[in-house]
């Protein structure tokens, strides 16, 4: 009878341990999930950012074209933003055409911002 009460005992005990180790675990996972959250906000955060300034020179730009007489619109230059972009996004490994669609929206924006947007009736 004891040598059963004493495999019982260990039975216990090595489901204790590996519930702990399963809780530790988690733990480990939980605080990796925060960590890994914050860098998501940082790197949102440089992302808006950017956008912003990517926002502050197209208004320059718009700027210097209207200054000079020159078409605010420059599809060459906006397909040449788009192949670059695609082609970048290739090199690592991306998605190219949800990259192509995330500076198409850019593009748009920046349109939007300095008044060039394309109307349905244009």
């Amino acid at each position: 009878m004891q040598a059963f009460h004493e495999v019982r005992c260990d039975i216990r005990e090595a489901i204790r341990d590996e519930t702990r180790e399963e809780s530790d675990e988690t733990v480990r996972q939980i605080r990796r999930l925060e960590t890994v959250r914050r860098e998501i906000d940082l790197v949102d955060e440089i992302l808006v950012s950017l956008i912003h300034d990517r926002l502050r020179l197209a208004v320059a730009a718009a700027d210097s074209k209207r200054r000079v007489g020159h078409a605010l619109r420059d599809v060459r230059r906006e397909a040449e933003v788009i192949r670059r972009a695609s082609h970048r996004a290739r090199d690592l490994g991306l998605d190219d055409e949800a990259v192509r669609a995330v500076f198409w929206q850019l593009i748009d924006l920046s349109h939007r911002t300095v008044g060039t947007e394309v109307r349905e009736d244009d």
